[in-house]
C-alpha cells in the first residue's frame, strides 16, 4: 500500500478511466476542506458533466470503477473501505 499523503489547495486525487469516453472520481481540496468530485465526457454521445459530492470528514477514501460495457461505467467511493 502506498503511503498516505495530504492534498493541498486545488489538487485532485482519485481514479480515472481514459479513452473516447473518460471520467474520474476523486477528492478535491478547496483549501479548507476535501470534497468528492466526479467529471465525465462521452464523445460518442455528446454528453459531459461534473458533480460534487459530500465534504469528507475523514482522511481516507477508497475508489472503485465498474466497467459495464464499452460505453458505460459506474464510479464508486467509500469512506470505510467496505460500503461503496
Amino acid at each position: 500500500m502506498a503511503p498516505r499523503r495530504q492534498i493541498t489547495h486545488g489538487q485532485i486525487a482519485g481514479i480515472s478511466l481514459i479513452g473516447d469516453i473518460w471520467g474520474y472520481i476523486g477528492v478535491t481540496n478547496t483549501g479548507s476542506q476535501n470534497q468528492i468530485t466526479m467529471k465525465y465526457s462521452n464523445t460518442w454521445r455528446g454528453g459531459s458533466g461534473q458533480f460534487t459530492g459530500p465534504i469528507l470528514s475523514g482522511k481516507t477514501v477508497w475508489f472503485r470503477i465498474q466497467i459495464l460495457s464499452s460505453e458505460l461505467a459506474k464510479f464508486f467511493y467509500s469512506t470505510d473501505g467496505t460500503t461503496f
